[in-house]
């Protein structure tokens, strides 16, 4: 099939990303699970199901292992130093290491009560605090990495965290993202602007990709019931449903080339998981690993990401038996949110 679902030869050649390069790229993870204890967040240790979701995704992708590189936030209690730096692989640099490095790392999770069974070790494993510095610090080390970038077809970042919005200032009704680090918010801008193309020249007219996991507000979807045709799917309008939201304006990301920014929830709204994972990453990765390979854009997997994640997901957080969890949560929808400023098509051939 051709790329772009049904793009002519001509069209490939003109409107495609050069995806022919050595190296497919980074794939970088920011996890963050654990905060620091004076913020008062909650943790996410969930989350380590979306991280190892995304590695086996961004391998099929055609991203190398040792190029994929995950960051799991972690509050480090004091006396666990030693432990954390063998399982960040800083004590030894050998093969034997590995296993050391490996049987750290699950040692650690265990002490947070992360089940087993969601514990995977990949080469590129490291337990941090994950502070907003030190994801910054990330993000330019990996710009500023011009022999690398040279000969890689793209960049992805994935973050995954608890997030908001807030006003540029208190006169100001316009409001940016942002994303919760160890101590404090991130500004989602922040991230992006070391990749642009007029300071990071060797990713000049490469894909940037964002995929961020994060609440963007309060708002809450109770969606609409509508009646869809099995064979032609259209749709027609059923009994209508309130959907309550936190009234937001909202500025939109510096208007660089070459980036693209999915979101798991619309601007001011609630961003839902279950037990297995996040809506929006089980979505993003079930159709990237079904369509890959068929020569469909970035943009089209996106949409059936989409239309997936709105139509099979609902969120459970109450127990009417039981009385247990939230009721005001309970029986949410969701869809995400696709801002794309790519000057072509993004499609994951074989390099």
């Amino acid at each position: 099939m051709s790329a772009g679902g049904g793009d002519s030869t001509y069209d490939v050649q003109l409107h495609c990303y050069d995806f022919k390069h050595g190296k497919r790229g980074r794939a970088i993870i920011f996890n963050h699970m654990e905060y620091d204890p004076k913020t008062k967040i909650q943790k996410r240790l969930a989350s380590i199901c979306d991280a190892n979701m995304l590695v086996e995704t961004f391998k099929k992708l055609g991203f190398a292992e040792d190029d994929i590189h995950i960051y799991h936030g972690i509050h480090v209690q004091p006396g666990s130093e030693s432990l954390i730096a063998k399982a960040n692989g800083s004590e030894k640099d050998t093969s034997v290491a590995y296993e050391e490095c490996q049987k750290a790392f699950q040692a650690v999770l265990k002490q947070k009560k992360i089940l087993p069974e969601n514990i995977r070790f990949y080469k590129g494993s490291k337990l941090t605090q994950l502070t907003s510095t030190e994801s910054l610090k990330i993000i330019e080390e990996a710009a500023k990495d011009e022999k690398y970038n040279e000969d890689a077809d793209c960049i992805v970042f994935a973050v995954l965290s608890h997030g908001g919005e807030v006003s540029d200032a208190s006169d100001d009704p316009v409001r940016q993202g942002f994303i919760h680090c160890y101590e404090g918010p991130l500004h989602i801008e922040l991230f992006m602007k070391p990749l642009r193309d007029d300071t990071c020249l060797s990713l000049k007219g490469k894909p940037k990709l964002f995929f961020i996991q994060a609440c963007r507000g309060t708002g809450l979807d109770d969606g609409v019931l509508v009646q869809e045709d099995a064979h032609s799917g259209k749709v027609s309008a059923g009994p209508p449903r309130t959907i309550t939201s936190t009234p937001v304006e909202m500025r939109n990301i510096p208007a660089f080339n070459n980036f693209l920014t999915a979101y798991s929830t619309p601007p001011g709204f609630f961003s839902f998981k279950g037990p297995n994972g996040s809506y929006f990453i089980i979505s993003l990765c079930s159709k990237l690993n079904e369509h890959y390979s068929s020569g469909m854009d970035l943009i089209r997997i996106l949409t059936r990401a989409s239309n997936h994640m709105a139509k099979e997901f609902t969120s459970k957080t109450y127990s009417p038996t039981s009385g247990r969890g939230d009721p005001a949560l309970h029986e949410k929808k969701q869809v995400p949110v696709i801002v794309s400023k790519l000057t072509k098509l993004v499609v994951f051939t074989a390099n």
